[in-house]
């Protein structure tokens, strides 16, 4: 949130429940009316569509990539694997990504340069 912010409303467009597509399409004109409606409009509503656009895509060659991973090797097969990754293959790694961590500090701009 910017500095000045004094509630998460003040962020930005806030959704509580919206579809985002409807009958396999992006509802842009609607959300483009969310994003720059409002006491606190989004920055940059173009960024935003264009960042939910690559998102959506990037569902949808997951969920084909996995419809082709259970064609090839079996649905038993890809339950026992996503088992695997997500039970102690997944703690392992987390124990070893937080055993690399060092002290240190990060600093990144806001918008308005603050």
């Amino acid at each position: 949130m910017p500095p000045f912010s004094r509630t998460i409303e003040e962020e930005g467009a806030l959704f509580e429940c919206f579809a985002l597509v409807s009958a396999g399409s992006l509802r842009e004109s609607e959300l483009r009316a969310a994003l720059s409606g409002g006491p606190w409009p989004a920055r940059r509503p173009e960024q935003n569509l264009a960042d939910l656009r690559a998102q959506l895509a990037a569902n949808a060659r997951g969920i084909a990539e996995i419809g082709r991973a259970v064609r090839r090797h079996g649905l038993d097969t890809m339950r026992a694997y996503m088992r695997h990754v997500a039970g102690q293959r997944l703690r392992q790694c987390v124990r070893n990504a937080i055993g690399r961590l060092q002290p240190g500090s990060f600093r990144y701009e806001m918008d308005g340069g603050s």
